[in-house]
This record gives structure tokens, C-alpha cells and sequence, in this order.
């Protein structure tokens, strides 16, 4: 299997040249709908039912003292505490939301979580023009069945390579590691995204917000030139393969816009 990384220049080049490969935390992700839980439903509004009014009444009566437990039943504090049902009812539905909001963001645990980002094919219209600076920028070919990726460890942490699935309702529990990462709207699918996720606790550096991991050249196993590209780099691309023992291997091709319709060519 091969899975295929999009980029504009600046970000190829590093990669080429330093044999780099960044791995972003959750907070760096574009889209929105990864930093919360799946909910199916919205949360509009916080109701509170007569039987939690009651007891929350019945906690605040059992911390009373004993003295003053003695002199009043439940049932009397109960009738006293009408005349602040509003209040009381406001506060609780005020500790109700802040518990939802703890409930429903990201486990502590995803924040020393990072993730790489592929895409199962090459020659994709939309991704070259808003992932590669609008076709003069490059896709990286990888080879998804090097240890890279394919390890389930890594110096005693746990790896996952996964395909993102595409769904149209976001939901509350599902059956995979990272739920919230893994599943994004029907809009996206023409990307066939894939996820790479590993500690970023064993990046070899980091530069600002990018925690970079050592890429093997051998996992590198072509270079596509985008249909845009000027002369002068792509003359660039050969001399950096061509004088690079790293990537002998490495193929080099150039994308080409079909003529009769509107798919991509590789040659």
C-alpha cells in the first residue's frame, strides 16, 4: 500500500532534505470537529428535572448539622426551600453545564498525542490545488508497509496507522482508539485520509508548535511535480534525488492535466 503526502515546496524540501516528517498535535488540526467529542445530539440548553431540584435539596439537607436536622424534617426543608427554587435551580444548571463541558473535551491524554496526515491516492484534483499550493507544489509517495508506519510500537509506545471514516452524524461512543480523530463529516471523503498517530514524546526535535520524527529515505518511494511548477524548480527536485544518495531509489514524475477530462495524469 502506498499513502501519498501533499505539500507546498518549502514544506517538500524540508522533508527531503532533513529527512523530517512532522507530526502535529490535535490543537493544530483545521478542522473544528476533532477538538470536541461526537455528540449526536447539539447541547442547546441545560433542563433540570424535578426529581435532580429534589435531590440536590436532599445532599444540601444532609449537610446540615445535626442539631438543626433534629429540629426539621426533610420534608419542611423542602417547602421552605420554594421561595429559592429559581436560584437554586439556576445553580444547578450552572454545575450541570461545567460537568457536560468536562464530559464532552478531549481526554488529557490526546495532548501528548501526535498525528501525521496522508491521503490514499495521488492524483487528486481538490488536494493538489488547496494541499499543494495549487499544483507547484509536490506529493511525497510513501510506502506504508515500511516499519515507519506499519509498527504497532515505538520504543515502548503504542502506533496506529487507520483510515479516517466518513459518516454523516457525529456520534457519542464508538469502537475505535481515537474516536474524535477518526471519523469526519461526508464533505471530506473525497480525500481518503489516512492517520498516522504516535507519542510525540519521541519526536527527535521540535521546531516552534512541530515535533519532527527521523524519516528512513527508504520509505520514500517516489516524488510527483505538480502540473504548475515552474522549470527552474523542477530542476531543483531532480538535482536534490539525482545528488542525494538517500533517494537513488526514488522515482521522479511530473503531474500532466488529462485533456479530455478533468482527472490528473502521472508520467
Amino acid at each position: 500500500m502506498k499513502l501519498y503526502k501533499y505539500c507546498d515546496n518549502n514544506t517538500a524540501l524540508e522533508i527531503l532534505r532533513h529527512s523530517g516528517l512532522c507530526f502535529h498535535t490535535v490543537f493544530q488540526l483545521d478542522d473544528p470537529f476533532s477538538l470536541y467529542k461526537g455528540l449526536v445530539q447539539q447541547k442547546t440548553s441545560i433542563s433540570i428535572t424535578e426529581e435532580q431540584y429534589q435531590n440536590e435539596l436532599l445532599k444540601q439537607y444532609q449537610r446540615l448539622p445535626a442539631n438543626i436536622k433534629e429540629m426539621i424534617n426533610f420534608a419542611y426543608f423542602l417547602k421552605q426551600a420554594e421561595v429559592k427554587r429559581e436560584s437554586i435551580i439556576k445553580e444547578l444548571s450552572q454545575h450541570t453545564e461545567k460537568q457536560f463541558q468536562k464530559e464532552n473535551t478531549l481526554p488529557p491524554y490526546y495532548e501528548g498525542l501526535g498525528i501525521a496526515i496522508f491521503y490514499a491516492r495521488g492524483d487528486n484534483p481538490l488536494l493538489w490545488q488547496y494541499q499543494a499550493d495549487n499544483h507547484h507544489g509536490i506529493v511525497i509517495e510513501f510506502d506504508a508497509q515500511h516499519t515507519f508506519f506499519s509498527a504497532q510500537d515505538i520504543q515502548g509506545h503504542p502506533q496506529l496507522l487507520q483510515a479516517v471514516r466518513y459518516q454523516e452524524y457525529r456520534v457519542a461512543r464508538e469502537k475505535l482508539l481515537f474516536p474524535e480523530l477518526s471519523i469526519k463529516g461526508t464533505v471530506w471523503q473525497h480525500e481518503q485520509e489516512w492517520r498516522l498517530f504516535r507519542s510525540l514524546a519521541l519526536a527527535d526535535y521540535q521546531h516552534v508548535e512541530d515535533h519532527i520524527f527521523k524519516l528512513p529515505s527508504n520509505a520514500v518511494s517516489r516524488v510527483i511535480l505538480g502540473s504548475n511548477m515552474s522549470i527552474e524548480k523542477r530542476q531543483e527536485y531532480q538535482r536534490l534525488l539525482d545528488n542525494d544518495k538517500r533517494y537513488r531509489h526514488v522515482m521522479l514524475q511530473q503531474c500532466i492535466l488529462n485533456q479530455s477530462d478533468f482527472s490528473i495524469q502521472i508520467n
